[in-house]
């Protein structure tokens, strides 16, 4: 009985099988492949490659809603490997200030807030392209 279980169809068992662990190892090296830390060989510092969506701060007094293209950036970081593998990016902002008066498409830096014992070593790109959203009519 057992034994009619397991060899009925086992052709395509284990063809599923194939299937379902390549699926599952193309999924986690996706994951994965987006965030990298690296250790040099004789630093005590690691590095810490990640993307992270770039907000727009908008002073208080402008109605307007903008849209940031690319809306996601490049981080390189660098730290102890205890502190990069406890960062979380609830405590990474990536941002750019949109300057009163913007009314048209412009060119930004973008800025980045990190804990203190956090370094950037780079943003790529450095600069986002911001604009306005148009304006629905009522």
């Amino acid at each position: 009985m057992i034994r009619d279980l397991i060899q009925n169809n086992f052709a395509l068992k284990i063809l599923s099988l194939i299937l379902a662990s390549l699926l599952w190892f193309a999924i986690e090296s996706s994951l994965h492949r987006r965030i990298r830390l690296t250790t040099a060989p004789f630093s005590e510092d690691a590095t810490l490659d990640l993307p992270c969506p770039v907000a727009a701060l908008v002073p208080p007094s402008v109605e307007r809603l903008f849209s940031v293209v690319p809306d996601e950036v490049q981080v390189k970081l660098a730290g102890s490997p205890d502190t990069l593998r406890e960062l979380e990016l609830t405590n990474i902002a990536v941002f750019v200030r949109v300057p009163l008066g913007l009314t048209s498409e412009d060119r930004l830096n973008v800025e980045v807030k990190l804990p203190p014992a956090v370094r950037l070593l780079y943003v790529n790109p450095p600069q986002v392209t911001v604009k306005p959203k148009p304006v629905p009519a009522n």
